[in-house]
This record gives structure tokens, C-alpha cells and sequence, in this order.
């Protein structure tokens, strides 16, 4: 399980009566965290799922945490953008419910947030959404306040059972041969052309003219939602004799499968390490 945590720290302003001399503030020690950072749910039609994020207060101040669902899709740049229930595509955040939706968290301490999603009986591919918890420091019951909120995002991804199409696209395969002072070069970019997301991991092998390898290089794998694009460099610094070569690309992604593509490229000289 893997942990995300992030601190807030809140200015709250407690406001004074009759005068302006009375007005004095205070520095709120917000810390809040949630596990884990991301949610995976395989979601089957009609029915009713649920899983639990942790919470946890790590400050010295109790705060009361509002869970809500917004929409989530990747961006350019592959950034993420966010908005309101139904306004992006492949919105889950309509579906989704939280027990509680509000609760206090003493310092210290954690909390446990169900999240609960009611898929719908036409629901297919894969569908997203954040869970937002917005933490606001607890009123000070002496005085009036000005509380400032923040909030912290758990990004939601599901997948519904048996309707998806997975499918990677290798768009481009560019070979840069190597030469004395530069090492092959390989300039891909790969889209995610289905309709889920997907993990898709890459490896360049190179072969000589008698099939013999000469060597391998890749990238890790890397999420990306439908529709989303990446460009990757890869770059292979051993020694290439002169002659001919066929780079192959094989981007995996998992047991959805995996899409080949090949480049040949000649060597003029060696290369240095």
C-alpha cells in the first residue's frame, strides 16, 4: 500500500470585537494524510462497491475532513485537470458516495473513509474521478474566525468488468544511429488508444544482420488514461559495430497484451561506450 501525505499549514484569523486593535491571529498546525494515494477498482455492472482510505492527522490541531467527488482526466502535458461531477470524460464521480462524508480527526490520530460506488447497469471501460477531502482546523469556541481550508486528493481509477477494449498504439519509432561522440537514440511516442487506463511498459532490442543481439535498453512502465499520449527517448551507449540493424520496440501492458514495432538503421562506425 503506498502512502501519500500532505501538510497544510492554515493562518486562521480570530476576529475581534468593537475594534480593529483586537484583532489578533493564530498559526494552525494542519497536517493531513491519506493511504493509499491512489485507488484501482474493478467495478461489475449494477452493483454496489466499496473500499476505505485511511486518514491521518499528523498535526498538532484537531480538524474536521469534508469527503466530496470530483471529476479527474489527464491534461496537456499529461497533467491532470479536475471539475465538477460530469463535466470531464469517463466521469465516475456521480457514482461515488463516502461514509462518512464528514469527519473530525483528533491529532495523532486516523479515520476511516469508505468509499462507496453504485456503478450503473450501462457502465463499460474504464471511468475516474478524485476524492477530495477538504480539512478545515475545528472552531476555536472563545473566539470569531476566519478558518482557511485545504484539501487533499485520492485519485480514483475503475474499471467494469468484461467491457473493455485495452489497446496501446505505437505512433512513432525513430532510430537515430550512433556516431563517434553520440550514443542510438530512440525517439517513441506510444497512445493509449482504448478505453482504460493502462500501465504500459517498454524494451528496445537491438539486433545485427545475423540476428544476433547486440544489446537492450527500456522504460518503466507508466499510467495512462484513453486518449492519452507519451513521448519517450531512449538512449543505447554500447559499442555498435558497423553494419545493419533492426531495432525492436515491444510495449507491454500487462495481461491486456503487448504491441511490437520495428526500425532498421545502419551504422556508418563504431560507437564509444
Amino acid at each position: 500500500m503506498t502512502n501519500t501525505f500532505a501538510r497544510f499549514t492554515l493562518l486562521t484569523a480570530i476576529a475581534g470585537i468593537g475594534s480593529l486593535c483586537s484583532t489578533t491571529s493564530v498559526l494552525a498546525d494542519v497536517s493531513l494524510g491519506a493511504s493509499p494515494a491512489s485507488l484501482e477498482m474493478t467495478l461489475d455492472r449494477g452493483k454496489t462497491s466499496a473500499q476505505t482510505i485511511l486518514l491521518f492527522n499528523q498535526g498538532k490541531d484537531p480538524v474536521t475532513v469534508t469527503a466530496y467527488a470530483w471529476d479527474w482526466w489527464h491534461g496537456e502535458g499529461n497533467g491532470r485537470k479536475f471539475a465538477p461531477p460530469g463535466s470531464l470524460p469517463h466521469s465516475a464521480s456521480k457514482w461515488i458516495s463516502f461514509v462518512p462524508e464528514k469527519v473530525t480527526v483528533a491529532p495523532g490520530k486516523g479515520a476511516n473513509v469508505t468509499v462507496v460506488v453504485a456503478t450503473p447497469p450501462n457502465a463499460s471501460g474504464g471511468n475516474y474521478a478524485v476524492a477530495w477531502f477538504e480539512a478545515i482546523p475545528d472552531a476555536n469556541p472563545k473566539a470569531k474566525e476566519l478558518r482557511v481550508g485545504a484539501r487533499l486528493g485520492v485519485l480514483i481509477m475503475t474499471d467494469v468488468r468484461g467491457t473493455s477494449k485495452p489497446n496501446i498504439n505505437v505512433d512513432k519509432l525513430i532510430i537515430s544511429p550512433p556516431t563517434a561522440s553520440q550514443p542510438l537514440k530512440a525517439d517513441i511516442k506510444i497512445s493509449n488508444a482504448g478505453d482504460v487506463h493502462l500501465f504500459p511498459k517498454g524494451t528496445l532490442v537491438i539486433m545485427d544482420r545475423k540476428r544476433k543481439l547486440a544489446g537492450h535498453v527500456g522504460f518503466e512502465k507508466q499510467r495512462m488514461l484513453p486518449g492519452e499520449e507519451r513521448n519517450v527517448t531512449l538512449k543505447f551507449g554500447a559499442e555498435l559495430k558497423p553494419g545493419e540493424y533492426e531495432a525492436i520496440l515491444t510495449v507491454d501492458y500487462g495481461e491486456a497484451g503487448a504491441t511490437v514495432k520495428t526500425a532498421t538503421f545502419t551504422v556508418a562506425g563504431g560507437t564509444r561506450i
